[in-house]
């Protein structure tokens, strides 16, 4: 069995406008693939259920959880 991993949490003073997630928020709860080439972000990490993930931190990476389907759940900068 695979333990999902938390994303990093937000570093105090992110208000998740570094990375664009915050301008992003209407995209929640549809398919990845509506997410712009490109954005405000420098890279784009998308994390699919049970996927591990680092807990280094970028301030300008657009974090993208996804379900199954790969509709998004959560955007976070990170």
């Amino acid at each position: 069995m695979v333990v999902p991993q938390p994303v990093p949490p937000a570093q105090p003073g992110n208000d998740m406008a570094t990375c664009g997630a915050s301008a992003l928020q209407q995209v929640i709860g549809l398919p990845v693939r509506v997410l712009p080439d490109r954005g405000s972000w420098s890279s784009i990490r998308i994390i699919h259920p049970g996927e591990m993930v680092t807990m280094d931190y970028n301030a300008d990476r657009l974090n993208v959880r996804v379900d199954r389907n790969g509709t998004i759940l959560q955007l976070s900068c990170g």
